[in-house]
């Protein structure tokens, strides 16, 4: 077994997932303490997601992908290794793997449901039990050649459901995008109602202005004829 390989495979996985649940949280919460599980962000990255705080504060959507994710990485699943390798726990991944912090304080990253990974207890699973393992995050039960189970294959079907053409994503984007340009097509309607209305209030002034000169001269030629008679 390629054990290096599988370990870093899985890493990638998790840490995407741990991205993924960080950056609902940074959309769906008014909380700075959510930056302080950003690590992997760079400074302008970081300062990025300090300005989109709470942006999306109470997103019924947000909130359900994130659930739902949560869900898949505790549900226990079937292996070949039966009740001793049903649940990512058992491979050593899990939102408390690596215990207590040395201070005795309970991580904060897994009350947020962020995975962490116990390396060595995963190391020592894969090579004891490479298969079963494999059987966790993808595995055909039917044995119709087709994966239908697993963490990832329950992952993959459901961010599926949000980012494919006429998913969840797409189309509120669409109804968002719709929205915008149905509001700039308003926009554009009222500036030309402007253009036309101050168009039409030059007219009036303009034709005010002639009627006052007009009589302003018929008031200086009666003037003038009084003179005359007098």
């Amino acid at each position: 077994k390629d054990v290096a390989s599988i370990k870093d495979a899985l890493f990638s996985f998790i840490g995407y997932y741990n991205q993924l649940l960080i950056r609902v949280d940074v959309l769906t919460r008014q909380d700075e303490a959510v930056l302080e599980q950003t690590a992997y962000l760079k400074d302008e990255e970081r300062e990025q997601a300090r300005k989109e705080l709470g942006l999306l504060q109470g997103n019924v959507t947000l909130m359900q992908l994130k659930s739902a994710l949560q869900r898949i990485m505790m549900n226990p699943y079937p292996t070949d290794g039966g009740q001793a390798m049903s649940l990512l726990a058992q491979a050593g991944i899990s939102t408390n793997a690596t215990g207590y912090q040395t201070s005795g304080v309970v991580d904060r990253t897994r009350l947020r449901g962020y995975l962490q990974i116990d390396e060595a207890r995963l190391e020592e699973t894969v090579g004891r039990s490479g298969p079963w393992v494999k059987q966790l995050f993808g595995n055909d039960t039917d044995k119709d050649l087709a994966v239908d189970s697993g963490a990832a294959f329950q992952t993959e079907a459901a961010l599926r459901s949000y980012v494919d053409a006429g998913g969840i994503i797409p189309n509120r984007v669409a109804a968002l995008d719709g929205s915008i340009s149905r509001k700039a097509r308003e926009i554009d309607a009222f500036n030309q109602h402007l253009i036309d209305y101050e168009r039409e209030l030059r007219r009036k002034f303009g034709v005010m202005e002639g009627a006052l000169d007009s009589l302003e001269k018929s008031s200086q030629a009666l003037e003038n004829l009084n003179r005359r008679t007098e």
